[in-house]
């Protein structure tokens, strides 16, 4: 699966590709995100998925926008 992630001026801004779907959590899941971003030819992040737990119960306060701008 490809997704293209396009700029406010409709101009390509990186795709991302996912691969090698693999049983995670009862789940089909890409265990590979692979980012490329248009502007820097040769570059790219790879990110790789080796367990996944879709389980876990978090409550609502944990996605406010001070919880989710703060780095922890």
């Amino acid at each position: 699966m490809k997704v293209e992630n396009y700029d406010e001026f409709g101009d390509l801004a990186s795709t991302i590709n996912f691969r090698e779907i693999k049983r995670m959590g009862n789940r089909d899941f890409p265990s590979v995100m692979e980012m490329i971003p248009a502007t820097r030819s040769g570059q790219k992040t790879i990110l790789t998925t080796t367990k996944a737990d879709f389980g876990i119960n978090l409550s609502q306060s944990f996605f406010t926008l001070q919880n989710l701008t703060n780095i922890r």
